[in-house]
């Protein structure tokens, strides 16, 4: 008995519309540290990362399961990390330093709150024709709008695979460091053994030593 065809037909995941929406906070996930690369040096360093999800008043076609967007970011109060730059215009301004990292690090707070946030379609650089829908800016809400409640929202498993895997990578990138440092201390320890002064009766002669 013949198998059936398989269908190879791909899901195609709906999209929430581009443009100006109101979006409510629902949830905010520290991701753990991320080994990241420095453009310029190549140098490797863990780096924390936090993500914010959003849920939306808008529905999946068909549906009365909500929209949600997330965007994930360095998670740092620096005034020129991307993620005050994105929360001053919703949660601030800021007043200072001080004022920042409170709001930041009390994000988790804020579930619940709304806010009038920029949303963009973008087609992947690599020519795969991917588009990814990307939460651009947030603001606060203008005049006359309501508030809506988040409603039954569970987190994404995508967000644990994702921790899992910045998890795995960074202990790799410990124990190869740890690797690296044992190295590197044993060759200290090798190298001035090397220029000990000679003991009685002679010595390396010159082309002997390491240098």
């Amino acid at each position: 008995m013949a198998l059936p065809d398989m269908d190879n037909t791909k899901r195609v995941y709906p999209k929430h519309p581009d443009g100006s929406h109101q979006l409510a906070l629902a949830d905010v996930i520290f991701l753990g540290k991320r080994v990241t690369e420095d453009g310029k040096t190549k140098e490797r360093y863990l780096q924390p990362r936090v993500a914010l999800v959003l849920q939306s008043m808008e529905c999946e076609p068909g549906t009365a399961t909500r929209f949600t967007l997330s965007r994930e970011f360095t998670y740092t109060d620096s005034d020129r990390g991307n993620l005050r730059q994105f929360l001053n215009p919703w949660l601030g301004p800021f007043k200072d330093d001080a004022h920042a990292k409170q709001v930041i690090t009390t994000l988790d707070e804020r579930v619940g709150e709304n806010g009038l946030f920029s949303v963009v379609h973008e087609s992947a650089k690599d020519g795969s024709g991917k588009v990814y829908v990307n939460v651009q800016t947030a603001g606060k809400l203008v005049k006359g709008m309501q508030p809506f409640r988040v409603a039954a929202y569970l987190r994404p498993e995508y967000f644990a695979k994702k921790m899992a895997t910045y998890a795995a990578d960074r202990a790799a990138f410990e124990a190869e460091r740890q690797v690296t440092a044992a190295k590197e201390g044993q060759n200290f320890e090798d190298f001035p053994a090397a220029l000990a002064p000679p003991a009685a009766g002679g010595g390396p002669v010159a082309d002997d030593l390491p240098f």
